[in-house]
């Protein structure tokens, strides 16, 4: 309610305040003594209607600024999340793109026997990490510095590959990324 209308009923409640009690007062001496106490709890009871409808008004306001409130603090969480989603889709953007670049074919000369099975032994181990993480079923960043550091020597291929892998079990909801965790 607007604040002009308050004021109206605060006016309209003085006006017959005054109009009460200059009845009582100029009454004549032959009006009965119930007349002017009918009066004066007529003028009561207005005098309650308004201060109850004050209250209400009261309120009412209360709640709308409570809403209001709420409503801010909302659309300020909605806008955090925003920002988060666009900082974690740059972050999967570059992994791609990291993971696409390694994965570029590098003159390849013949490995030793030597060579091959360290290559193989650190592919078994990224895999390794890998399926430790599908395991516990979340990551942290301390989980992803150590996949981090068991992935960097797989070859590009099965790093690629071992990559998509943890990346489709978090898109299926698979694994938790927890809160502050940069992938």
């Amino acid at each position: 309610m607007h604040k002009g209308m308050l004021s109206l009923v605060v006016v309209l409640l003085l006006i017959n305040v005054v109009l009460t009690l200059t009845l009582i007062a100029t009454a004549p001496e032959n009006v009965s003594d119930d007349f002017k106490s009918n009066l004066t709890a007529s003028s009561d009871h207005y005098e309650q209607e308004t201060f109850s409808f004050i209250e209400t008004e009261k309120n009412i306001n209360a709640n709308h600024r409570s809403l209001n409130e709420k409503i801010n603090h909302l659309s300020h969480l909605v806008n955090s999340l925003s920002i988060k989603v666009t900082s974690l889709t740059k972050t999967i953007e570059n992994n791609r793109t990291s993971v696409a670049e390694s994965s570029l074919p590098v003159s390849k000369e013949p490995l030793t026997d030597y060579q091959q099975a360290l290559l193989e032994q650190h592919n078994e181990t990224g895999y390794q990490a890998v399926e430790s993480v599908l395991s516990i079923g979340s990551l942290d960043q301390q989980g992803v510095h150590r996949l981090r550091e068991k992935m960097a020597k797989m070859s590009p291929e099965d790093h690629q590959a071992a990559l998509q892998k943890l990346i489709m079990a978090i898109n299926r909801g698979e694994i938790e990324v927890l809160p502050g965790t940069v992938l």
